[in-house]
């Protein structure tokens, strides 16, 4: 069997949001890979769809990423949670069918110019660029989605198709920070009333589009086995592996003797696994490891 020419091509790495400062647990895996991507000679070129209120600096990703070209597409409406709950309200009326999360990233307007930009270059699609770049062809024969979101753009009703480039469909590899519809399904339970119909629905929405999503792909790359495996069960031909986050650190600052000992959780509490997981292990597992230990705090 021949060797499939776009292998060897550069990537396109798409990511929800912009990546700097590097202050949460996703955009620090994102930091982390991609510059160790890079810095295996992988030539790759990376696409940020922003926020309206992000400050981006090019020259710094192109230094800490090691990517060839920085791109970057507004979101509408990405920023205010006024903005936010308008634009749900504005999906469930218009894009019935679509998980009102994936609205910022499947406006006409942000289909349109994805497709261009796939198709015919920066030239034509891009409504921010560094001017080095405004008119590069593209040569990407791969696109990586970090995360399910960006891949929102190509869609057909809520299942996902491969995108296009010029010579053809592009490969798809697909950095999936969670199984989505697990949080969704969770948050389901966890609520009651109209609400519980609205979580169910999202999660049926968000299931759909990211199955076909994972089928669709030449590779899924998990932070965990667990994810992998869920995957799995989903679309069993999936191919793939699991890819953890890494993080790094310097010297760790010394520890003065004292009485007792400390443990101390490092995570957002507005990112639901957090706080769940948390919540979890103050419950089920805390009173028993106190019992022994009552020197922990």
């Amino acid at each position: 069997m021949a060797a499939d020419p776009r292998v060897s091509k550069p990537w396109l790495w798409v990511t929800p949001k912009w990546t700097f400062p590097a202050q949460d647990g996703a955009r620090v895996a994102t930091l982390n890979l991609l510059k160790h991507v890079t810095a295996q000679g992988r030539v790759v070129d990376y696409l940020a769809l922003a926020g309206e209120e992000e400050k981006v600096d090019f020259e710094q990703a192109r230094r800490e990423l090691g990517v060839r070209r920085v791109y970057v597409f507004r979101r509408k409406g990405a920023g205010s949670k006024a903005g936010t709950a308008l634009n749900a309200a504005k999906s469930m009326v218009f894009q019935p069918g679509l998980a009102v999360t994936f609205r910022q990233f499947s406006s006409s307007e942000q289909n349109a110019r994805m497709e261009r930009l796939l198709k015919e270059g920066a030239g034509k699609a891009m409504a921010e660029c560094t001017a080095a770049d405004g008119l590069q062809t593209p040569d990407w024969g791969t696109i990586v989605y970090d995360g399910l979101h960006p891949a929102a753009h190509s869609r057909k009703g809520n299942e996902f198709v491969r995108p296009e480039g010029p010579e053809g469909p592009l490969r798809v590899v697909y950095r999936a920070h969670n199984f989505e519809s697990d949080i969704w399904l969770r948050k389901a339970k966890l609520s009651k009333g109209p609400l519980k119909a609205f979580m169910a629905r999202q999660a049926s929405q968000v299931a759909k589009f990211e199955n076909s999503l994972a089928a669709m792909s030449e590779c899924v790359a998990t932070v965990s086995a667990e994810d992998f495996a869920l995957f799995k069960g989903v679309a069993p031909a999936v191919k793939g592996g699991v890819v953890p986050i890494g993080y790094e650190f310097t010297e760790p600052t010394a520890i003065k003797p004292g009485p007792g000992a400390q443990i101390m959780f490092l995570g957002r509490m507005d990112w639901p696994p957090n706080r769940e997981g948390l919540q979890w292990f103050l419950k089920e597992v805390w009173p028993a490891v106190t019992e022994r230990r009552t020197d922990l705090t």
